[in-house]
């Protein structure tokens, strides 16, 4: 290797500008290096590609009402299986008298 035997080979007495021109060859590698560095960021952050998202299927919105309404049991009935049109006071069915209309003041309700 060149450089190991260079280095092997070389003088050992230091002149007063070799730290010198260290240090300066280390600061124009580190402000060489950030330069780079924040050019890129900048070019990043300005010129964005647009990259096409794969499309998601949206999930399927559910009704919480109608899902609790399927996981709850219904209860048995208060009628206990029977008709609901054998009662005898049932007032809805058609069969009998009809519903005499109701008055709409109580002045008419009174000469009726």
């Amino acid at each position: 290797m060149p450089g190991l035997l260079n280095i092997q080979t070389a003088p050992t007495e230091v002149s007063p500008e070799q730290p010198i021109a260290a240090l300066l060859l280390i600061f124009v590698v580190i402000v060489l290096t950030s330069g780079v560095l924040a050019l890129l960021l900048i070019v990043r952050s300005r010129l964005r590609r647009s990259i096409p998202k794969k499309a998601e299927p949206k999930p399927e919105q559910l009704d919480a009402w109608q899902e609790s309404g399927k996981r709850m049991p219904t209860p048995p009935s208060e009628d206990d299986g029977q008709d609901p049109d054998d009662e005898e006071d049932d007032d809805d069915d058609d069969d009998g008298e009809p519903t005499p209309p109701v008055p709409i003041s109580p002045e008419t309700a009174a000469t009726v």
